[in-house]
């Protein structure tokens, strides 16, 4: 399972524990608390609280494990599901935070489109499509997406520059990458949108470059200072009829048909 570090500050507490009232009902609002504070390895929710009060945010991992010996000692038997899908979703509003104009489809929103009675999208339209797929960048849906990229890009080296590692296909590899949550519950392969695994990517440390403008509109795809071998090697793996497995078996019959020239 990789490691997913969340900054927290007292503010998001509220958002934290509304979102478990909703997704843990049954479980007593004390013992939700708690929970929390285990998840974010605390040994309890007045250690969460304090550590938060003497500082303006506090970065940590979850931790599952304490977590679940928690909800096992106060009789529950959950996922770690919902943990995971609420810890991604504030993570998703931090990165959209940080670049407003990331949707699901990426950086940009596309053109104008043509409504169904074929007349041209009006600014307002266009306004509230974007609004909307803001929005849309915070839900338990996004939030999976998230988490399957977070699970591939885990296994991405980052290096210096930026390599031709454009963010469409590393969604591909990363939407076809097998993850699991901590419980064990399969999380992919399953569709990763655009704009989720450049929030990833963001959220891992990587850099990203958005391409220049186009005469209308702006490219919703970036690149990255992703390893290119690396980018390959699990492109290979995960998809075996691709273009690049295709290539490299291609060359690595030319190998061998060399070699078996040569020693003849």
């Amino acid at each position: 399972m990789f490691t997913l570090s969340i900054s927290l500050s007292t503010g998001d507490l509220p958002f934290l524990k509304d979102e478990l009232k909703h997704k843990l009902p049954e479980i007593r609002p004390t013992h939700r608390a708690e929970l929390l504070a285990r998840w974010y390895g605390f040994r309890t929710y007045a250690s969460l609280r304090t550590a938060l009060s003497n500082s303006t945010t506090v970065t940590t991992n979850i931790d599952w494990e304490s977590a679940c010996q928690f909800l096992k000692k106060c009789g529950y038997e959950k996922s770690s599901v919902p943990l995971c899908d609420t810890s991604a979703k504030l993570a998703l509003r931090r990165v959209a935070d940080k670049l407003p104009r990331l949707t699901q489809f990426g950086i940009g929103f596309g053109p104008r489109q043509a409504n169904t009675d074929g007349t041209r999208e009006t600014s307002e339209q266009y306004n509230e499509r974007f609004r909307q797929s803001r929005e849309d960048l915070c839900t338990d849906y996004s939030a999976k997406a998230f988490l399957r990229s977070m699970a591939f890009l885990s296994e991405v080296g980052h290096i210096q520059t930026f390599s031709d590692s454009g963010s469409y296909w590393v969604k591909h590899i990363a939407e076809n990458f097998p993850s699991d949550y901590p419980c064990g519950k399969p999380l992919g392969p399953d569709y990763v949108p655009n704009g989720l695994l450049i929030a990833a990517a963001v959220h891992s440390g990587f850099r990203i470059r958005t391409n220049p403008p186009w005469p209308q509109c702006d490219d919703p795809n970036v690149s990255f200072n992703m390893s290119r071998r690396d980018l390959v090697d699990w492109d290979c793996k995960v998809r075996p009829t691709g273009a690049h497995a295709q290539a490299r078996e291609h060359r690595n019959r030319a190998r061998r048909r060399t070699f078996v020239v040569n020693h003849v």
